[in-house]
């Protein structure tokens, strides 16, 4: 029923138009912070990856999930966890989920995250982080399936609640 694979260019133009149409139907504007297309391209391009989940047979992009390398930026959600600069390089960001809301209740957010994470396993990465509201509860789910776990809980992303999720590989 949903093909997962990388999310190329191309389906930037998708990925936007799905953020567009999820924003008002998210109940507390708070829990979601979008970015640009320049955002995305970079960090399918050089920055890490993007896997998108297709309906099949229609081929429509259903949802898209973004996996970042922070390395030693000043975003990384690391240094909230005082991490060494050697755990840092070794840190990915679980960026960015946004499913069409026509395709909610397939659990695609927590798919795609396995996914990352069977790719990740690949990898040096080890350290895996991610934000969440709160409330965000189909998002916190996600995280919880996949052996994530509430590390610390501040405000983020000017002055956002936000619960930093942390997972070793």
């Amino acid at each position: 029923m949903f093909t997962i694979d990388y999310a190329t260019a191309k389906d930037i133009p998708q990925m936007m138009k799905i953020i567009e149409e999820s924003l008002p139907l998210i109940p507390d504007p708070d829990w979601f912070v979008g970015d640009t297309p320049e955002f995305y391209a970079k960090h399918i391009r050089e920055c890490g990856f993007t896997l998108k989940a297709t309906y099949d047979p229609a081929g429509v992009l259903a949802a898209f999930f973004t996996v970042r390398y922070p390395k030693l930026d000043s975003d990384n959600c690391g240094y909230d966890l005082d991490f060494t600069d050697t755990k840092l390089l070794k840190t990915v960001h679980m960026e960015t989920c946004v499913v069409h809301p026509k395709y909610r209740g397939h659990h695609l957010e927590s798919r795609l995250m396995k996914n990352a994470i069977i790719l990740l396993n690949e990898t040096d990465y080890r350290h895996l982080l991610g934000t969440v509201h709160p409330d965000n509860i189909p998002s916190l789910k996600a995280f919880l399936t996949n052996d994530f776990h509430i590390e610390k809980t501040l405000k983020k992303y000017g002055g956002k609640l936000r619960h930093i999720m942390y997972r070793e590989i």
